[in-house]
């Protein structure tokens, strides 16, 4: 289960305030997980990079394919360091 399933499922889309919302707290839950990943495998890449492609992957699912910016977004934050 994701973290960001906490915060609930995705409102109508005429509901902009829960929309916002909703993607300010799952914002912050890829937010505190990341953290959290980084401080616990902090020693260890492989580990590193395999949360960082899964908070890809959840991130560019919550964009949807036309929003180039939010894509940019997810790939500067999740993308694992090239070794």
């Amino acid at each position: 289960m994701w973290l960001t399933e906490a915060c609930g499922d995705d409102p109508h889309e005429e509901d902009l305030f829960k929309i916002g919302q909703i993607d300010i707290c799952r914002d912050q839950c890829n937010s505190e997980e990341r953290s959290r990943c980084k401080a616990k495998h902090q020693d260890s890449a492989s580990e590193k990079e395999k949360f960082l492609k899964k908070a890809l992957k959840r991130c560019i699912a919550r964009c949807g394919d036309n929003d180039d910016i939010c894509l940019q977004l997810c790939r500067a934050m999740n993308t694992p360091p090239s070794h």
